[in-house]
């Protein structure tokens, strides 16, 4: 597996974002204004939909999981909290 990108590739998404920003730019305030809006618009849609899969999650919702209902049982396990090391 490749876990790092060739500088070509590195490149050109360098270029594409240099490029998109500055057609944002040439927009002015207003344009850069419902860019910013779109931007957090999907984030909060992201956020909220990271926090709507968390619950199903827990709540047993992915039918490939064979764990099932999770809930609290890494909770109540004998290694939740690791030990406090001695030294403070």
């Amino acid at each position: 597996m490749r876990w790092c990108l060739r500088a070509e590739e590195a490149n050109s998404a360098v270029l594409i974002q240099l490029v998109v920003l500055s057609i944002i730019q040439c927009f002015g305030v207003r344009g850069y204004g419902e860019v910013e809006f779109i931007l957090s618009t999907i984030k909060i849609a992201a956020c909220l939909g990271f926090i709507i899969f968390g619950i199903v999650d827990v709540c047993g919702g992915i039918s490939t999981d064979p764990r099932g209902y999770i809930g609290a049982a890494y909770w109540h396990a004998p290694y939740v909290y690791s030990p406090i090391p001695k030294a403070f």
